[in-house]
């Protein structure tokens, strides 16, 4: 009977390591992942991230984006809910990316736009990750390594600054790890003490001229309130490139830093930079559109104009062309021309005029000054022209647009749609 009760014991026992080995499994976990999201309860998560039901799982999330997620860590659990980290961060990057371009990610955290932007640049681009919280730095590394983009991705693992020093990290160990910052009091306002971290300082300028960047075409910049010190760090790179500049602007974060919001925006007016637009409640985008580095003419899937694009455009598709929102706007240098003739072609494809009752009518406005519009009730590709107003000593202007109609956001396409626009000049 011993021998019996024995023999069940150890029958038991390794039925149950069997079971753990099983749940311990990246593929049982994936499973889990992937069933539980689709029908998420949220009032359910930290109960069952609390008890190991859910738990850390490595996934596919895109191509060429290969990530450990934590669903107990607000980024990773976004993630694993809808495959994306504030998409209309990416978009904006994304409209600057191509192949060859360099992407500079200020504060990289577990890699998200820092893969997106390999993925995009490609094997002649170059992605700048700039990760200094020790923790994190491990999921980053990790991650790159899975997407096979080691060879696209440069990871400096250091605080950006205006100087070269050491620094306090105050690493949140919560439930948001990206909350980690270079403030106690901003690290401080989620549900567990930081862990401080001793760390570098060195500004952007001094490790691009190291690495002997010829070009930077875009920056994210999201670091907690350190966002003053960041720009005075890359003051150069700014001046001389003029990349697009994605930054975070979060009053009550800059305050921690005895820094306002005029102070990130009077930096970057200081470099050049003449247009913004906000994309959420802190995120905004800057666009260097002086004079030097805008030009007459643009067409839509060229990336190195892509800044002219001053809003309304959603990313290249097909690599050669965009569509639209209702309303978009459109930056161009000014000829030294009499009578300057604006020139913009458009695709209008038969699907849309079928959704929006067989004509859409295009509206242009450049300052105060209304142009003629232009129906279109056919579909096929276009030129809409027109002679532009009196243009008294700019050198460059911006034309607003807008369309009558749009296809609604439907389906799992959160866009509304305008118009196919190639491209635009003035000559």
């Amino acid at each position: 009977m011993r021998f019996i009760k024995m023999a069940a014991i150890a029958v038991i026992g390794l039925l149950a390591a069997s079971w753990i080995a099983i749940a311990a499994s990246n593929k049982v976990r994936l499973l889990v992942a992937k069933n539980y999201f689709k029908h998420e309860r949220p009032e359910w998560t930290p109960r069952l991230v609390k008890f190991g039901i859910l738990r850390p799982v490595r996934m596919q999330v895109a191509n060429g984006v290969n990530m450990k997620l934590d669903p107990g860590d607000l980024v990773s659990l976004t993630i694993l809910r809808t495959r994306a980290w504030q998409p209309e961060i990416w978009d904006s990057l994304n409209t600057r990316l191509g192949p060859g371009a360099v992407l500079i990610d200020v504060g990289a955290h577990i890699g998200i736009f820092t893969l997106q932007g390999a993925a995009r640049v490609g094997p002649t681009g170059k992605v700048i990750a700039f990760e200094p919280n020790p923790e994190t730095l491990v999921q980053l590394r990790s991650n790159i390594a899975a997407s096979n983009e080691g060879s696209i991705v440069t990871v400096e693992p250091i605080a950006c600054t205006d100087k070269d020093q050491q620094l306090t990290l105050y690493a949140d160990r919560g439930s948001n790890t990206g909350a980690s910052s270079l403030s106690e009091k901003n690290a401080e306002a989620f549900d567990v003490a930081p862990k401080p971290y001793s760390v570098r300082g060195r500004p952007i300028d001094d490790v691009v001229n190291e690495l002997g960047l010829t070009r930077v075409d875009a920056i994210k910049i999201d670091v907690e309130g350190a966002e003053v010190g960041v720009l005075r760090g890359a003051a150069k790179t700014l001046e001389k490139f003029h990349p697009k500049v994605v930054i975070e602007i979060d009053e009550r974060q800059l305050a921690a830093f005895d820094t306002k919001p005029s102070d990130v925006t009077g930096l970057l007016t200081a470099a050049g930079y003449k247009s913004s637009r906000r994309l959420d409640d802190t995120d905004w985008e800057f666009y260097c559109l002086c004079p030097e580095n805008t030009m007459p003419s643009v067409r839509t899937a060229n990336v190195a104009t892509s800044d002219q694009l001053v809003k309304g455009f959603y990313p290249i598709e097909e690599g050669a062309w965009r569509w639209t929102g209702k309303q978009f706007a459109i930056a161009l240098a000014v000829p030294k021309t009499p009578h300057p003739l604006l020139s913009v072609d458009v695709a209008v494809p038969q699907v849309l005029l079928d959704q929006v009752g067989g004509s859409t009518t295009l509206h242009a406005r450049m300052g105060a000054s209304e142009l003629a519009p232009q129906t279109f009730n056919a579909a096929g590709n276009f030129t809409y022209q027109r002679e532009l107003p009196k243009i008294d000593g700019a050198q460059v202007v911006e034309v607003d647009f807008s369309v009558d109609k749009t296809v609604p956001p439907k389906g799992g396409d959160p866009r509304e749609l305008g118009l196919v626009v190639l491209g635009a000049s003035i000559k």
